[in-house]
């Protein structure tokens, strides 16, 4: 009896300090918790109103925030997914599917072999086909219009693994009655003569030749094989515009010895509590190249307009081997530039002049990724080419006013609402009406035939061209743009001006800063340090150890920072 009553005490004990550590947890964190892989949408502490409490919309966002922030969430979490994971074989994560052999794959990966994806895109097999030839007759369209100013436009669809490896497939009822974009698209693009690769039948064709899989087996992306699908894709970019470019050579396939993250991608979200231990000899394969290249090969400007196959790219190939820069608008939302990858948000970059400086531009995406064709690219890409921006927002505001007008009349005339709100979402609305179907609202968009005022614009842009290969000339360019606290597109577009209104040149600028000028860079560069709190950290460190304020030690580094910049822009 007194073993019992034991029991229960400690049991008790345990059950309160457990419940007491998960608040402590939830509100002050002391335990640092790994993060969990994947997206998860934040959501706000929920302000307490009587309203909020009367028609229970507090207790829902509470509800949803602390199922969100409770403590040690993501050990749970795990501690879950691992348990399903080692009895059963499950995963807890709606987009990852378990196949044969321990082999992984994305749930739409799946769907798009099997027949099955067309359908959470597209009502019917009608609307898919009109959709596809839409998109098909504006990437013509768009062909046409950037050739006029010496850009190739052309589609890589990147390997598909479920149609390259579908021996490892879930079985899953093949539904035959609809219609895969990717192979729509390609027998399409045959027929009208646009350019394309399609890497998942040459991936087929090449897989039963190698001595390793030319996939990861828990990654959804390539990893060294990358280096095949950028050699045929540089074979056809010299095709098309009679240039010699990079080559590639092949050695052996040797094992390899360092484990890259894209190798096992896809198992990662399913956030395991015990990951698996990667071995110092990863057993894997990688083919051996060298880059060929000589004093005729050219290095050409590349814009890549699509999805993550990219990304490996910059782990396995050395780039500025092979290209003089590049561009990745990802998804066509995020930008990212150059050789380091620096990420620019939308607004913050010249999109028209991006493609216009580019000699190539290349929709990159995957097969089950095509049913959402070119993510709103090849719209907005003949927008900027032949619309003013004035004139854009002159037909929004017009399609706005309209929209807004028509709803409001068959409102009851005693409505009460908020027309901030209102017109804010009626502005949005209309903005991706106008952004989705240009054809609708742009004459010139419909009938094919860019204004001369367009034309003349995208002309002078054209002039950066040839200051970009200009080595010392480009390079004087970024120098000022460091020095001034611009983008380099802007100071680009500066020296363009200085051309076609005559002015001293940056080129051969000699700066000589007057003493408010110097004061507007010291200030621009200490805000600068005071927003990085890595850079504030290392500042501390230095006052203390010279025994001065962590202000004039600010200001000391802001100093040596304006002299490094005048010096390297001499």
């Amino acid at each position: 009896m007194i073993k019992g009553k034991l029991f229960y005490k400690v049991l008790f004990f345990l059950t309160i300090s457990s419940l007491m550590m998960i608040l402590v947890q939830t509100v002050w964190r002391p335990v640092n918790q790994k993060p969990l892989k994947g997206v998860t949408d934040p959501v706000e502490f929920p302000t307490m109103t009587f309203d909020s409490l009367y028609d229970g919309s507090y207790q829902r966002q509470l509800d949803a925030y602390l199922s969100q922030n409770y403590g040690f969430r993501e050990s749970s979490i795990r501690l879950y997914n691992q348990y399903i994971w080692s009895f059963y074989g499950k995963e807890n994560v709606d987009h990852i599917v378990s196949g044969k052999e321990g082999w992984l794959f994305y749930n739409h990966h799946v769907d798009d072999y099997y027949g099955q994806e067309m359908y959470r895109w597209h009502q019917d097999k009608e609307t898919a086909v009109k959709t596809y030839e839409l998109e098909l007759k504006r990437m013509m369209q768009l062909r046409k219009a950037l050739k006029r100013y010496g850009v190739e436009f052309l589609m890589f669809v990147a390997p598909d693994k479920a149609f390259v490896y579908p021996e490892y497939l879930p079985e899953q009822e093949h539904d035959t009655t609809t219609i895969n974009a990717r192979k729509y698209y390609t027998k399409r693009f045959e027929e009208v003569g646009f350019p394309y690769i399609d890497m998942t039948e040459m991936f087929l064709e090449m897989k039963d030749t190698m001595s390793y899989p030319i996939m990861p087996s828990k990654g959804a992306h390539w990893n060294n094989s990358c280096v095949y699908g950028i050699d045929t894709l540089l074979h056809l970019m010299g095709e098309l515009k009679g240039e010699q470019l990079a080559d590639f050579s092949y050695g052996d396939a040797i094992p390899s010895y360092r484990f890259m993250k894209v190798e096992n991608d896809i198992e990662t979200y399913i956030n395991l509590l015990i990951e698996n231990e990667k071995t110092k000899k990863f057993q894997t394969k990688e083919r051996q190249y060298k880059i060929v290249a000589d004093s005729n090969t050219l290095k050409p400007n590349v814009l890549f307009v699509g999805n993550s196959f990219l990304f490996q790219i910059y782990d396995y190939i050395h780039l500025d081997s092979i290209f003089s820069d590049i561009s990745h608008w990802y998804y066509n939302r995020m930008s990212y530039k150059g050789f380091n990858r620096k990420h620019c948000e939308f607004s913050e970059i010249d999109r028209l002049q991006t493609m216009l400086l580019a000699d190539y531009v290349i929709w990159f995406a995957d097969g089950a990724q095509l049913y959402k064709t070119s993510y709103g690219f090849a719209e907005d890409a003949l927008i900027k080419l032949y619309v003013d921006d004035d004139r854009f927002w002159k037909v929004w505001t017009a399609v706005r006013d309209s929209m807004s007008k028509e709803i409001m009349s068959q409102m009851p005339k005693d409505s009460v609402f908020d027309t901030t709100l209102f017109l804010k979402q009626i502005g949005d609305q209309a903005y991706t009406l106008v952004k989705e179907t240009p054809e609708m609202y742009f004459e010139e968009i419909r009938k094919d035939s860019i204004p001369q005022e367009m034309d003349e614009r995208n002309e002078k842009i054209l002039l950066g061209k040839q200051i970009i290969r200009d080595e010392k000339w480009y390079d004087k360019i970024k120098h000022y743009s460091n020095l001034m606290s611009m983008s380099e597109d802007e100071a680009l577009n500066q020296e363009i001006d200085n051309i076609y209104n005559n002015r001293p040149l940056l080129r051969d600028k000699d700066v000589n800063l007057t003493y408010k000028e110097r004061e507007e860079r010291l200030n621009a560069i200490i805000e600068e340090i005071k927003s990085k709190p890595e850079m504030m950290e290392d500042i501390k460190k230095k006052a203390a150890k010279k025994n001065i304020s962590v202000e004039q030690a600010i200001i000391d580094d802001a100093n040596w920072i304006l002299e490094y910049k005048l010096k390297n822009f001499e």
